[in-house]
């Protein structure tokens, strides 16, 4: 018997179609025994899953493929940690710290304590003491209003910012965790924002820790803007004595006006209180205002007391020197 070709046509169809279902059913088979075998489970924390929960014999699939594949993995343990993300919701803190500087109204030439304060929150039990904690901060103010005294860090100048430098320790959760101690000075505002710029505690690995800065101020009561100029208001009829520009380099201008009359004499002293200069010395007569221009190109950096004195009346105002 002789078979032509058109009759296998029907059978090759036929093949055409199993074969490729058949490759595409053990392929499932195999896929499963695999995910059966390895069983990892992937945790991801999804806020929103598009396409629901996938799960399998030991495999757990949340949200889209695409978000699986994308997202990063939560980290377990005593410091379980969470990646913010599109699809993630942002950590948790271990521990919520406030830090405060304090709200001062005073007048000129008064000496002030400026305290950092901390309150402690604790969200969860922690598996290991908090404090004692070493811990920066950086606290920015006008420097013309205030000078650091009895042992407060020098001042990093910025134009006319001082910028303090802390590094100590906190002890407890709450309290004053470093002070410094100011004199207040007739400078070239009426006050100044008190500014944590930065507090960064010392970590120990990943833990969690929440800064909330909440920042203070400075307000000088006995003083007012006259122009461009910063000028000390007296009651009665006392004195008054202004400087300006202070911060000063080369020369300085004073105005005056004496409650009485007499010979004025005006010298500057160093914080040691040893005298540096007699700037003037002439007749004043009471009730009067006087401006005189002072040179300072032979005094060094630095910070000064400026003393006026009349025959029954000394006013003394600080003055900072720069190069």
């Amino acid at each position: 018997m002789i078979y032509h070709a058109q009759h296998f046509r029907p059978c090759f169809r036929r093949y055409r179609v199993i074969l490729p279902l058949t490759i595409f059913g053990v392929a499932i088979i195999c896929s499963t025994v695999f995910s059966q075998t390895v069983s990892p489970t992937v945790t991801r924390d999804v806020i929103s899953g598009g396409g629901g929960t996938t799960q399998t014999t030991g495999t757990v699939v949340r949200g889209t493929l695409s978000q699986t594949a994308v997202g990063r993995l939560k980290t377990g343990g005593a410091f379980e940690r969470h990646d913010v993300g599109f699809w993630y919701k942002a950590y948790q803190p271990e521990v919520v710290t406030t830090v405060s500087l304090p709200i001062i109204e005073t007048n000129v030439e008064t000496r002030v304590s400026v305290d950092l304060t901390l309150k402690t929150f604790f969200p969860r039990e922690l598996t290991r003491p908090f404090f004692p904690r070493p811990f920066t901060a950086r606290i920015r103010f006008n420097g013309t209003l205030l000078h650091p005294i009895e042992g407060t860090p020098t001042c990093n100048w910025d134009g006319d910012d001082c910028v303090l430098e802390i590094r100590d320790t906190a002890r407890s959760p709450e309290g004053i965790i470093a002070s410094f101690s100011f004199l207040t000075a007739l400078g070239n505002q009426e006050g100044t924002p008190l500014t944590i710029e930065e507090f960064t505690w010392s970590r120990l690995g990943e833990e969690r820790i929440s800064v909330v800065e909440e920042h203070g101020a400075l307000t000088l009561l006995d003083v007012c803007r006259e122009g461009d100029q910063i000028r000390l208001i007296e009651s009665g009829a006392a004195a008054r004595l202004s400087i300006w520009p202070n911060p000063a380099s080369s020369s300085a201008t004073i105005e005056c006006t004496p409650n009485e009359s007499g010979m004025a004499d005006i010298r500057l002293v160093n914080l040691l209180g040893a005298e540096v200069a007699q700037l003037a010395q002439q007749q004043m007569e009471a009730d009067r205002s006087y401006r005189l221009s002072l040179d300072l190109t032979t005094i060094p950096s630095g910070t000064y007391t400026l003393i006026l004195r009349l025959p029954a009346t000394t006013i003394t105002r600080r003055l900072i020197v720069r190069e």
